[in-house]
């Protein structure tokens, strides 16, 4: 009887040990939770991962938009200007084609400078002599200042000619080879030094 219960007693006490592990390994319920929280994981993971996806890609596509929409500006605006530029080229270009030109110069309209006398100053006067310029009032020489009335008459018709018979320098006192005379030639001026009776082209030591 004392050897029975001896032997419940151990069997008793090996088993508890093994439900105990058991139960603490496999709690009861676990498989189940277990498996249904994977099968929702299943389910919500690779939508939370689409969701996260699709905005990435959304950000994406609109940066890129966003960037062509900025190209296409800038290069709708340099081509806009490239063309005003090429039209207002074009338009400079014809117009100075329309203008008249002798000798390869453009040749502007003044007022009492011939073309006859800037043809007669540059075969005479040898390029490269300095020339004085002299007109009625205009005093370009010396300390006077000169009337506003001759500056306005006279200074279009001195640039003109300047510009006409380069490489000839204007000048004054001892430096000057050549005077013209523009308005008013002196009357001591000889009939071959005058090419109308308002203007001449007189060598400096004759004065």
């Amino acid at each position: 009887m004392g050897q029975r219960a001896s032997a419940g007693i151990r069997r008793a006490s090996l088993a508890r040990p093994v439900a105990v592990v058991a139960s603490e390994a496999h709690p009861v319920g676990s498989d189940s939770d277990n498996a249904a929280g994977a099968v929702q994981d299943a389910v919500d993971g690779p939508e939370d991962g689409n969701r996260a996806g699709g905005g990435r890609l959304g950000r994406e596509l609109a940066a890129r938009l966003l960037a062509s929409v900025a190209l296409m500006l800038v290069a709708g605006c340099v081509g806009a200007g490239w063309w005003h530029a090429d039209r207002d080229r074009a338009g400079v270009m014809a117009a100075a084609a329309r203008l008249p030109t002798s000798d390869g110069r453009v040749v502007f309209v003044v007022p009492r400078v011939p073309e006859g006398f800037i043809r007669y100053v540059s075969a005479r006067v040898p390029a490269g002599d300095p020339v004085q310029y002299v007109a009625p009032g205009l005093a370009l020489c010396g300390t006077a200042r000169p009337r506003y009335a001759a500056w306005r008459a006279w200074m279009g018709q001195v640039f003109w000619l300047q510009y006409r018979l380069a490489p000839r320098p204007s000048a004054c006192g001892a430096a000057v080879r050549w005077r013209i005379y523009l308005g008013q030639v002196p009357p001591g001026v000889s009939a071959g030094d005058r090419w109308s009776p308002t203007l001449a082209v007189v060598p400096a030591h004759r004065r």
